[in-house]
């Protein structure tokens, strides 16, 4: 959160059941003017998330029927380099 706050203006709204966190960066972006994180109240669970482009576009995904907590392993989640492949690193170490 912590990088969030220092990247980013926020503006909070909250309606009947549901909780928006506008995001607009404090510099500019060459890909959107902000984008917004809709989540339900209670709970804030992500409902939507929307962006607008500098040409006046805007995208949204919106999330339903999600699954928390299915028991899903955290091995699921480990990126193993594939066999082959070039690693580039910023030079703070190799593994």
């Amino acid at each position: 959160m912590a990088q969030a706050t220092s990247r980013f203006f926020r503006a909070l709204a909250a309606s009947a059941g549901a909780v928006g966190l506008k995001l607009t960066p404090k510099k500019p972006e060459t890909q959107y003017e902000y984008f917004v994180v809709a989540t339900s109240q209670p709970g804030l669970q992500i409902r939507a998330l929307a962006t607008h482009d500098l040409q006046g576009g805007d995208s949204v995904i919106t999330f339903v029927n999600l699954k928390e907590n299915q028991g899903i392993s955290d091995k699921e989640f480990a990126f193993r380099i594939p066999k082959g492949a070039d690693v580039i690193t910023n030079g703070a170490g190799n593994r």
